[in-house]
């Protein structure tokens, strides 16, 4: 088929952590923001293991210098089992000055920040934003996300499955969903291109480890 004008949507694959029977860290991903620092660490759950892990106690979150993030997902994409819980560690929140407090929000002394999340129990995702979506760096949203924990469901004992947990930060207009135990990020571009040379674009880009590829719909 000859190449036509179009508009095109470019994708970008992610990268995970297993955890869950095996939980394990992959190495820093880099692209026009980095994520690094990660818990290099391996925990093994066996039937009837309970208790809070620290995912990524030490993480960091840097955009290019320009880029700011709006909101942060992080969810257990894949193995996840009616039960499974992501929450927040009191203890290492206060480590950077937050605390719980009322439902669903994260307030920082001192100051005005801030930072409502929510967890849906039947997707396992786990969204973290501002009231007003408001953009912050990613240190900001580092001192959160070191703080989330994993706790696995009562039913561990039965089924002993796998996770697979994903951090994804989301810039401005950027959408993501979960698809085949992984997140996607999608990005709509209005550029008039030929499916060649939007082909090559896609294949081109990067958005924070991720790799650009163009979209069959």
């Amino acid at each position: 088929m000859s190449d036509v004008n179009a508009c095109w949507i470019r994708l970008f694959l992610g990268v995970a952590v297993a955890v869950g029977t095996l939980i394990s860290a992959p190495n820093p991903i880099k692209a026009n923001g980095t994520i690094s620092n990660l818990d290099s660490s391996m925990k093994t759950y066996h039937r009837g293991d309970t208790g809070e892990l620290l995912i990524w106690p030490s993480i960091s979150i840097n955009g290019d210098g320009s880029t700011t993030v709006v909101t942060v997902n992080v969810a257990i994409v894949d193995g996840g089992v009616s039960g499974d819980t992501l929450s927040f560690s009191p203890t290492k929140l206060a480590e950077n000055g937050w605390s719980v407090s009322g439902n669903n929000t994260l307030v920082k002394d001192g100051s005005s920040s801030i930072v409502q999340y929510e967890y849906d129990p039947t997707t396992f995702e786990m969204k973290i934003h501002t009231s007003t979506d408001a953009a912050h760096s990613g240190g900001f949203w580092a001192q959160m996300v070191r703080a989330i924990t994993f706790t696995p469901s009562p039913f561990m004992e039965s089924t002993n499955t796998d996770r697979t947990i994903e951090i994804i930060p989301l810039e401005d207009g950027v959408n993501a969903f979960i698809y085949s135990g992984i997140y996607h990020v999608y990005d709509f571009d209005t550029t008039t291109r030929t499916w060649s040379n939007s082909n090559t674009n896609a294949n081109s880009l990067t958005y924070w480890g991720r790799h650009g590829y163009l979209a069959t719909i």
